[in-house]
């Protein structure tokens, strides 16, 4: 793994119980670029998807991810939501031509005064941006692979066009 990639650690293996209480960052099949992000605020997930707009309890989540071994890691973030989480997915109907899974996140994180957040375009830009800011509490994972010498997670680097031709490429398999 190259240590000039973006990298957060260490990693600890993820319990049951960890999703159900705090803000959480998730990034689902974390192996492929890109992968999918999803916003976990204290035990209930909120996902924007190419199809719609999801939220439900993390015990689905955590079963989802378990029978279909995705491998998955979770950043535990340092942030008062303030009750906004679901108004602030609320304004999102799905994936569109300019949006992403990482904008909702990004509205959350600006609207709980975390402003340094505005230049980050990729989550391997945003979470490495949240630990310089001393915000990370936690990083757990699902099978995840990680660099044996440091027990770190390396981020995939991908473009914005990998992104929408992922999601186009989601789109069709389902037309």
């Amino acid at each position: 793994m190259n240590s000039d990639f973006p990298h957060i650690g260490p990693v600890s293996e993820l319990s049951a119980s960890d999703l159900k209480s705090g803000v959480w960052i998730g990034l689902l099949n974390c192996h492929k670029s890109p992968p999918h992000l999803v916003f976990i605020d204290n035990g209930t997930v909120y996902s924007l998807e190419y199809e719609a707009n999801r939220s439900y309890n993390s015990e689905k989540l955590l079963k989802l991810i378990q029978q279909k071994q995705k491998p998955s890691v979770f950043f535990k973030v340092d942030v008062n939501t303030n009750g906004m989480t679901p108004g602030t997915f609320a304004s999102y109907d799905k994936i569109g031509a300019q949006q992403t899974c990482l904008n909702p996140i990004k509205d959350l994180l600006k609207s709980a005064g975390i402003d340094d957040v505005d230049e980050c375009d990729y989550v391997y830009e945003l979470v490495p941006q949240l630990a310089k800011l001393n915000l990370l509490i936690d990083v757990k994972g699902h099978l995840v692979t990680t660099n044996p010498s440091n027990n770190h997670f390396y981020f995939q680097i991908y473009t914005k066009k990998e992104i929408f031709d992922r999601i186009e490429k989601l789109k069709q398999s389902i037309d």
